[in-house]
């Protein structure tokens, strides 16, 4: 009895085995997480989630009568040009069809002329009760006044109609309808800029078609909203 009885031996094979499996867990275990992470690395779950987001947000076939037209535009020479037909019906309004024109892949620009015609395009002959255009688009604006589109500067805060864009898709007066590929797209890849030493800003890439679609809310639906809350805009390093 007593310690004599103790086999030293056995003991020390009962510590050396638990030290040696926890040891191999917190290996295997820091190798099978890298090696996912490795696999994984390109896969972005808030991208993902982001793109169900935006799947849900596809309307049944647009409508075609409306109560009222509106047409927004962002503007680019050598970056896409974005515009977007928007209808209200029913209290929501929906992204009807749009224009999408980017000038690096297409390998040539399109003059205002150009752009103006496309506009007219996507109008089809609906009477649009005004043109929301990028401020800084001096040029196109002329072309457009001159032509007798009504044009409205739009408001151009971006965090400000980042946040009210929210709001109204979140409650649904917004709707994007089949066909708009492109704004769905960017909707997927728009994502804040983290390199902007602590202040909020997005990332200037993949964003004519939500910059066109901020307009339209900021500018159209900005003075009757109410409330604003944070748009799940992707923090990406």
């Amino acid at each position: 009895g007593g310690f004599a009885g103790i086999n030293g031996g056995e003991w020390l094979k009962v510590v050396y085995g638990l030290v040696l499996s926890t040891l191999l867990g917190f290996v295997l275990g820091f190798i099978v997480a890298k090696l996912v992470a490795l696999l994984f690395r390109h896969a972005e779950r808030r991208r993902a989630n982001k793109g169900f987001r935006a799947a849900h947000l596809i309307a049944h076939p647009a409508p075609e009568i409306c109560e009222k037209w509106y047409i927004s535009c962002d503007y680019g020479t050598v970056n896409p040009t974005s515009m977007g037909l928007w209808g209200l019906r029913g209290g929501v309004w929906y992204r009807v069809k749009e224009f999408y024109f980017n000038s690096r892949e297409a390998r040539r620009q399109m003059t205002d002329e150009e752009y103006a015609r496309a506009l007219e395009g996507l109008a089809g002959g609906r009477r649009i009760s005004a043109v929301i255009v990028d401020p800084s688009a001096a040029s196109f604006i002329e072309v457009l006044r001159r032509k007798g589109w009504r044009v409205r500067k739009a408001e151009n805060d971006v965090l400000s109609g980042i946040r009210l864009t929210s709001d109204l898709l979140k409650a649904g007066k917004i709707v994007i309808c089949e066909g708009c590929a492109d704004c769905l797209r960017e909707m997927d890849e728009y994502v804040w800029d983290l390199s902007g030493g602590g202040k909020d800003k997005v990332r200037k890439e993949h964003d004519h078609a939500m910059d066109d679609m901020r307009y339209f809310a900021a500018t159209v639906l900005g003075e009757r909203q109410e409330g604003v809350s944070a748009w799940a805009v992707e923090r990406r390093r």
